[in-house]
Protein backbone atom coordinates (compact mmCIF):
# COMPACT_ATOMS: atom_id res chain seq x y z
CA UNK A 1 0.00 0.00 0.00
CA UNK A 2 1.30 3.40 -0.98
CA UNK A 3 2.33 5.56 1.95
CA UNK A 4 1.43 9.22 2.07
CA UNK A 5 4.15 11.71 2.74
CA UNK A 6 3.69 14.16 5.64
CA UNK A 7 3.62 16.99 3.10
CA UNK A 8 0.74 15.35 1.15
CA UNK A 9 -1.25 14.69 4.33
CA UNK A 10 -0.75 18.27 5.44
CA UNK A 11 -1.97 19.53 2.06
CA UNK A 12 -5.11 17.33 2.24
CA UNK A 13 -5.87 18.62 5.75
CA UNK A 14 -5.47 22.20 4.55
CA UNK A 15 -7.82 21.60 1.60
CA UNK A 16 -10.45 20.04 3.86
CA UNK A 17 -10.28 23.04 6.18
CA UNK A 18 -10.88 25.36 3.24
CA UNK A 19 -13.78 23.30 1.89
CA UNK A 20 -15.59 22.61 5.18
CA UNK A 21 -17.41 25.99 5.42
CA UNK A 22 -18.90 25.35 1.96
CA UNK A 23 -19.75 21.69 2.53
CA UNK A 24 -21.22 22.28 6.00
CA UNK A 25 -22.28 25.95 6.34
CA UNK A 26 -22.77 27.14 9.90
CA UNK A 27 -26.44 27.55 10.85
CA UNK A 28 -27.90 25.31 8.11
CA UNK A 29 -29.81 22.38 9.47
CA UNK A 30 -31.05 19.30 7.61
CA UNK A 31 -34.38 19.90 5.90
CA UNK A 32 -35.79 16.42 6.29
CA UNK A 33 -36.05 16.42 10.13
CA UNK A 34 -37.72 19.84 9.93
CA UNK A 35 -40.25 18.49 7.45
CA UNK A 36 -40.93 15.50 9.68
CA UNK A 37 -41.56 17.81 12.61
CA UNK A 38 -44.12 19.86 10.67
CA UNK A 39 -45.82 16.81 9.15
CA UNK A 40 -45.96 14.97 12.45
CA UNK A 41 -49.36 14.73 14.10
CA UNK A 42 -47.74 14.31 17.50
CA UNK A 43 -47.37 18.07 18.00
CA UNK A 44 -50.87 18.34 19.41
CA UNK A 45 -51.41 21.48 21.40
CA UNK A 46 -49.18 23.69 19.26
CA UNK A 47 -50.96 26.26 17.12
CA UNK A 48 -49.86 26.81 13.53
CA UNK A 49 -50.88 29.43 10.97
CA UNK A 50 -51.47 27.54 7.72
CA UNK A 51 -52.09 29.19 4.35
CA UNK A 52 -53.92 26.79 2.04
CA UNK A 53 -54.03 27.91 -1.61
CA UNK A 54 -56.96 26.80 -3.75
CA UNK A 55 -57.88 27.28 -7.39
CA UNK A 56 -61.14 25.34 -7.14
CA UNK A 57 -59.84 22.34 -9.08
CA UNK A 58 -60.36 18.68 -8.18
CA UNK A 59 -56.67 18.38 -7.34
CA UNK A 60 -56.91 21.31 -4.97
CA UNK A 61 -59.91 19.69 -3.30
CA UNK A 62 -57.96 16.45 -3.02
CA UNK A 63 -55.16 18.33 -1.28
CA UNK A 64 -57.68 19.84 1.14
CA UNK A 65 -59.16 16.42 1.94
CA UNK A 66 -55.66 15.00 2.43
CA UNK A 67 -54.72 17.82 4.79
CA UNK A 68 -57.90 17.42 6.84
CA UNK A 69 -57.14 13.73 7.23
CA UNK A 70 -53.38 13.79 7.76
CA UNK A 71 -52.02 17.27 8.35
CA UNK A 72 -54.43 19.79 9.90
CA UNK A 73 -54.74 19.88 13.67
CA UNK A 74 -57.65 21.20 15.77
CA UNK A 75 -55.60 24.14 17.08
CA UNK A 76 -54.43 25.28 13.65
CA UNK A 77 -55.62 28.52 12.09
CA UNK A 78 -56.21 27.74 8.42
CA UNK A 79 -56.48 30.56 5.88
CA UNK A 80 -58.00 29.24 2.67
CA UNK A 81 -56.87 31.74 0.06
CA UNK A 82 -57.85 32.21 -3.57
CA UNK A 83 -56.14 34.86 -5.68
CA UNK A 84 -57.81 36.19 -8.80
CA UNK A 85 -56.10 38.41 -11.33
CA UNK A 86 -57.43 41.75 -12.58
CA UNK A 87 -59.44 41.40 -15.75
CA UNK A 88 -58.41 43.59 -18.64
CA UNK A 89 -61.08 45.31 -20.69
CA UNK A 90 -60.73 44.84 -24.48
CA UNK A 91 -61.46 48.42 -25.52
CA UNK A 92 -61.59 47.53 -29.20
CA UNK A 93 -64.68 45.43 -28.53
CA UNK A 94 -66.73 48.54 -27.63
CA UNK A 95 -68.23 51.18 -29.86
CA UNK A 96 -66.86 54.68 -30.15
CA UNK A 97 -69.19 55.99 -27.44
CA UNK A 98 -67.84 53.37 -24.99
CA UNK A 99 -64.21 54.35 -25.43
CA UNK A 100 -64.48 57.25 -23.03
CA UNK A 101 -62.60 56.89 -19.76
CA UNK A 102 -65.76 56.81 -17.71
CA UNK A 103 -67.41 54.13 -19.81
CA UNK A 104 -64.34 51.86 -19.79
CA UNK A 105 -63.87 52.34 -16.03
CA UNK A 106 -67.49 51.38 -15.41
CA UNK A 107 -67.21 48.18 -17.43
CA UNK A 108 -63.94 47.25 -15.72
CA UNK A 109 -65.39 47.85 -12.26
CA UNK A 110 -68.40 45.72 -13.15
CA UNK A 111 -66.15 42.89 -14.31
CA UNK A 112 -64.02 43.09 -11.18
CA UNK A 113 -67.09 42.95 -8.93
CA UNK A 114 -68.22 39.84 -10.79
CA UNK A 115 -64.77 38.26 -10.46
CA UNK A 116 -64.70 38.97 -6.72
CA UNK A 117 -68.13 37.38 -6.24
CA UNK A 118 -67.01 34.30 -8.18
CA UNK A 119 -63.85 34.06 -6.07
CA UNK A 120 -65.83 34.27 -2.82
CA UNK A 121 -68.25 31.62 -4.08
CA UNK A 122 -65.27 29.38 -4.87
CA UNK A 123 -63.66 29.65 -1.42
CA UNK A 124 -66.82 29.54 0.73
CA UNK A 125 -67.58 25.79 0.32
CA UNK A 126 -63.97 24.90 1.17
CA UNK A 127 -64.12 27.01 4.31
CA UNK A 128 -67.43 25.42 5.31
CA UNK A 129 -66.01 21.94 4.75
CA UNK A 130 -63.11 22.62 7.11
CA UNK A 131 -65.38 24.09 9.77
CA UNK A 132 -67.74 21.11 9.52
CA UNK A 133 -64.76 18.83 10.18
CA UNK A 134 -63.80 20.75 13.33
CA UNK A 135 -61.03 23.02 12.02
CA UNK A 136 -60.59 26.77 12.40
CA UNK A 137 -60.78 28.05 8.84
CA UNK A 138 -61.15 31.49 7.29
CA UNK A 139 -61.89 32.26 3.63
CA UNK A 140 -59.51 34.79 2.10
CA UNK A 141 -59.98 36.38 -1.33
CA UNK A 142 -57.24 38.58 -2.78
CA UNK A 143 -56.76 40.29 -6.13
CA UNK A 144 -53.40 40.45 -7.89
CA UNK A 145 -50.66 38.23 -9.26
CA UNK A 146 -50.87 34.90 -7.40
CA UNK A 147 -47.08 34.50 -7.28
CA UNK A 148 -46.62 37.72 -5.33
CA UNK A 149 -49.86 37.80 -3.34
CA UNK A 150 -49.35 34.36 -1.76
CA UNK A 151 -45.79 35.12 -0.67
CA UNK A 152 -46.69 38.57 0.65
CA UNK A 153 -49.72 37.25 2.53
CA UNK A 154 -47.71 34.41 4.10
CA UNK A 155 -45.05 36.87 5.21
CA UNK A 156 -47.48 39.48 6.56
CA UNK A 157 -49.52 36.91 8.47
CA UNK A 158 -46.39 35.10 9.70
CA UNK A 159 -47.55 31.78 8.27
CA UNK A 160 -45.93 28.60 9.52
CA UNK A 161 -46.74 26.54 6.42
CA UNK A 162 -48.05 27.21 2.90
CA UNK A 163 -49.96 24.31 1.32
CA UNK A 164 -50.60 23.89 -2.41
CA UNK A 165 -51.76 21.17 -4.75
CA UNK A 166 -49.57 19.99 -7.58
CA UNK A 167 -50.18 18.06 -10.78
CA UNK A 168 -53.03 17.37 -13.16
CA UNK A 169 -53.86 20.97 -14.02
CA UNK A 170 -55.22 22.37 -17.25
CA UNK A 171 -52.89 24.45 -19.42
CA UNK A 172 -54.15 27.71 -17.88
CA UNK A 173 -54.01 26.42 -14.32
CA UNK A 174 -50.53 25.06 -15.00
CA UNK A 175 -49.42 28.55 -16.02
CA UNK A 176 -51.05 30.21 -12.99
CA UNK A 177 -50.88 27.80 -10.06
CA UNK A 178 -47.82 25.93 -11.35
CA UNK A 179 -45.82 29.12 -11.43
CA UNK A 180 -47.15 30.03 -7.98
CA UNK A 181 -45.91 26.79 -6.42
CA UNK A 182 -42.51 27.09 -8.07
CA UNK A 183 -42.17 30.74 -7.06
CA UNK A 184 -43.27 30.11 -3.48
CA UNK A 185 -40.92 27.18 -2.98
CA UNK A 186 -38.00 29.47 -3.80
CA UNK A 187 -39.20 32.73 -2.27
CA UNK A 188 -41.53 32.20 0.69
CA UNK A 189 -39.76 32.17 4.06
CA UNK A 190 -41.79 29.39 5.69
CA UNK A 191 -41.96 25.71 4.62
CA UNK A 192 -44.09 24.92 1.55
CA UNK A 193 -46.04 21.67 1.37
CA UNK A 194 -46.97 20.43 -2.14
CA UNK A 195 -49.66 17.75 -2.22
CA UNK A 196 -49.57 15.61 -5.36
CA UNK A 197 -52.97 14.32 -6.40
CA UNK A 198 -53.37 10.67 -7.27
CA UNK A 199 -53.50 9.98 -11.01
Amino acid sequence: RQTRSPRMMKARTWLRALASPFLHPVGIRPIRPLARRWLSSSAVGSSRRIVFCTDGSDHSDYALDWCMEKFFQPNDQIDIIHVYEPRKVPLDSFGIDSLSTGGAHFVEEEMMDKAEKEAKALVAPREAKCVENGFNATAIVEMGRPTHVVCEYAEEEKADVVVMSSGGKTAMRRILLGSVSTYCVHNVECPVLLVHAKS
